[in-house]
């Protein structure tokens, strides 16, 4: 393993997310074509809500590896986040679902419901959430399970939807079947109201445009 790379994952497996995403990017300056070194640095650069920095490796990885499903999904978290919808919708309409792994397809599903929320379409982002813990579930990926709904109940609250109660109280069920530091930190700071880019922009959405191709709704 790689020095900056032996870095990155200590920093991740402390729960140090600045660290990991920071290290994580001296990793793929050190080897550019690593698929492994852009999406862990997107990643945790994504933890950390340095959201220019995770559009910036993704963009990157893809330059090197065009495509990639795992990078064009982890660059549309990151456009959206910031609200650049349509951009992240391009992002994942560009995805080729034969190329995703199962796992990737439930990120998948989960950024698309990201995208939809945040572009003002609560019924059909909540569809795509749905489809996307099921799926996670389905595969004993119950860390990532966890992780989606705790997004869910993140967008409910941030626009006070009816659902919020019984999202949060999902969320914290699985959340409690995980000890995974990613899951369990995230939780935090949505209880704490330490999530800025989940918590802001209430009734201020630019708007999506509709017409650009998303993935399909099954996992």
């Amino acid at each position: 393993m790689a020095p900056y790379e032996a870095m990155a994952r200590r920093a991740a497996n402390e729960w140090r997310w600045k660290d990991a995403a920071d290290s994580g990017l001296k990793w793929l300056i050190d080897q550019p074509f690593s698929v492994d070194a852009a999406g862990f640095a997107s990643a945790y650069a994504l933890e950390c809500e340095n959201f220019k920095l995770a559009e910036q490796v993704s963009s990157v990885g893809l330059s090197a590896n065009p495509a990639h499903p795992g990078l064009l999904n982890n660059r549309a978290f990151a456009r959206a986040s910031a609200w650049n919808l349509n951009d992240a919708a391009r992002d994942l309409g560009a995805i080729d679902y034969g190329r995703a792994s199962k796992r990737e397809h439930g990120y998948i599903l989960a950024t698309t419901g990201f995208v939809l929320y945040r572009g003002g379409d609560e019924r059909l982002a909540r569809e795509y959430y749905e489809s996307s813990i099921k799926l996670f579930i389905n595969l004993g990926l119950n860390d990532s399970a966890a992780r989606a709904a705790v997004n869910l109940a993140a967008e409910d609250r941030r626009v006070s939807s009816d659902n919020a109660e019984s999202s949060r109280k999902r969320a914290k069920q699985l959340v409690d079947q995980s000890q995974d530091g990613v899951v369990r930190d995230a939780w935090r700071r949505l209880c704490m109201s330490e999530h800025p880019s989940w918590l802001g922009q209430v009734g201020a959405e630019p708007g999506l445009d509709m017409g650009i191709r998303l993935p399909p709704l099954q996992g």
